[in-house]
């Protein structure tokens, strides 16, 4: 199994707005789990532009071990799933032996150092911290995912299928939640401390804010004593709900398709 996991997962994040980015063409979005601290927060049509740029999966250049093709579930003999294996903070994609059936989204068992999770082939046990796993669809590249990006999971940073979403009407399966990622909405897994409301500190994207809320710069947030802030996120084609100064701005600078209504409550620039 070792020489399968010889890539390294961790992603390295160097763009001034943190988070996956979709992509043009078919690479991975980066991060998923991962957000860092880019101490910028949001993203704001005409204040931080939403950056394109994204690191590849191991941080290094390198791809992950694949003895066989989880998305289209070649290489392995009959009786057997393509999966993502995972120890000591690399991952690679095995053949193992599993009965393997749980439908998407369902309630599982991590097992990320066999693989077998009970998830059917394509999927594998995805998780939060704190939470139960759920079968998610692998994935390798963003053309692998319909109506979701690729994304990278908490702490084993395995590609998983993210359902895009609307926060205004957030029906995420499980424990995922509906949190930004590059110029849209998408069904990801949070981390125990995102759970910031109006101006408690936060960093990168949405880390620490709970949901509902997104990450912008202090000085955009009344009442923020930290570089950065939680603030709501509100619908720009709607009553602005904001509170005084604040008003509802267009988060993203080049939304994506239904995403241009999505907004946050900022003082004006």
């Amino acid at each position: 199994m070792a020489s399968t996991l010889r890539c390294r997962a961790a992603l390295t994040l160097t763009a001034l707005v943190v988070g996956c980015q979709r992509l043009d063409g078919d690479a991975l979005s980066s991060g998923g789990g991962d957000t860092g601290d880019d101490g910028g927060g949001g993203t704001i049509a005409g204040t931080i532009a939403d950056d394109d740029s994204a690191a590849d999966e191991s941080g290094n250049g390198e791809g992950p071990g694949m003895d066989c093709n989880p998305v289209t579930q070649t290489g392995c003999n009959p009786g057997e799933k393509c999966t993502a294996v995972s120890a000591a903070g690399t991952y690679g994609y095995e053949c193992v032996s599993d009965s393997a059936d749980l439908g998407l989204y369902e309630v599982c068992e991590q097992s990320p150092g066999t693989g077998a999770d009970g998830c059917a082939a394509g999927t594998a046990c995805i998780a939060s911290e704190d939470a139960a796993g759920q079968c998610m669809q692998l994935c390798s590249v963003a053309s692998d995912c319909e109506d979701a990006l690729c994304v990278a999971a908490p702490v084993t940073h395995i590609p998983f299928c993210a359902p895009e979403c609307s926060p205004f009407d957030a029906m995420c399966p499980g424990d995922t939640q509906c949190r930004p990622e590059g110029d849209r909405f998408v069904c990801r897994f949070s981390e125990l401390a995102d759970t910031g409301q109006t101006a408690e500190p936060c960093s990168g994207r949405d880390t620490g804010c709970g949901e509902g809320f997104a990450c912008f710069p202090g000085g955009l947030v009344p009442g923020c004593s930290s570089e950065s802030c939680c603030t709501p996120l509100c619908n720009a084609d709607d009553t602005d709900t904001c509170s005084s100064p604040t008003a509802c701005t267009p988060m993203f600078s080049a939304p994506a398709p239904g995403a241009e209504s999505i907004g946050a409550c900022i003082v004006e620039a």
